[in-house]
Formats: structure tokens, C-alpha cells, sequence
């Protein structure tokens, strides 16, 4: 299937002509932050399958696994719509809000220790009280 990711105004975009190989929520106050929200959510598309166009600026900071994160935005209207992380240099994140195509539900959670107190995760998905790496 082919997914559409686009910011608010429109001018980047990001297309992916296969599914995510994963679909989760990352906890971690970076993300948090980044989103404004309880959490991210997104989906993880293999690099080789994906196609981005328009003006993006970037931005890269350590994670708290000690590895970098690059963050890819847009200059206009300020939506993060993916980012390339060193844990998976195959694959960019994209956030799921910004997607035009459904992708299937998460499965999986990652830095759980740090997520918002009211904040429950189905029993059978994957629960990392850190990264992926980390468990």
C-alpha cells in the first residue's frame, strides 16, 4: 500500500510505497516535547521505500540510549513530519498524525518508565521500559 505523510501547509510531504515494519508510542520526554503531547506516535518505514519532497530543515539531538535522532521539519509551518534515527538507519520515523492513509494499530511502546502516570497500554503490545535495544 502507498502512505502519504505531509505537514500542515502542505509542502513536505513523505511517501511510502510499502506498510510500516513497526507501528508504536514512544514515551520519552524528548518526544513528549517534541509532540506536545502524552506521547508520539508513529510509524517506522524502511528508507529504501520511502520518497520525501519539499523544504525541510533539520535538527539533531542524543537520545537517552546515547545515540543521535535527526528531526526533519517543516521551515514554514513547523511540523515534524519524520526523523532518521542512529538506533535504525534504515528506516525514518513518521508521525502518524501527519499520515493521510491508515496504517495498521500499534503493537508496541517504548520508554514506558517514563510515560504520564494516567497512561495504559494494552497487555498484549510489546511494553519497553526503555528502547527497543534497551528493554
Amino acid at each position: 500500500m502507498k502512505h502519504k505523510a505531509q505537514c500542515q501547509c502542505g509542502q513536505l510531504v513523505v511517501e511510502a510505497t510499502a506498510d510500516p515494519d513497526i507501528v508504536g508510542v514512544c514515551n520519552c520526554i524528548e518526544c513528549q516535547r517534541r509532540t506536545g503531547s502524552a506521547f508520539a506516535y508513529a510509524a517506522m518505514f524502511r528508507r529504501d521505500k520511502v520518497t520525501i519532497s519539499g523544504v525541510k530543515k533539520d535538527w539533531t539531538r542524543d537520545t537517552a540510549a546515547g545515540r543521535k535522532l535527526t528531526n526533519h521539519f517543516c521551515p514554514d509551518c513547523g511540523t515534524t513530519v519524520y526523523w532518521s534515527p542512529e538506533m535504525r538507519p534504515d528506516h525514518h520515523g513518521v508521525a502518524i498524525g501527519c499520515l493521510t492513509t491508515e496504517v495498521p494499530q500499534p503493537t508496541t511502546a517504548i520508554y514506558v518508565s517514563e510515560k504520564v502516570s494516567w497512561l495504559e497500554f494494552p497487555e498484549d503490545w510489546g511494553l519497553y521500559q526503555r528502547s527497543f535495544a534497551e528493554g
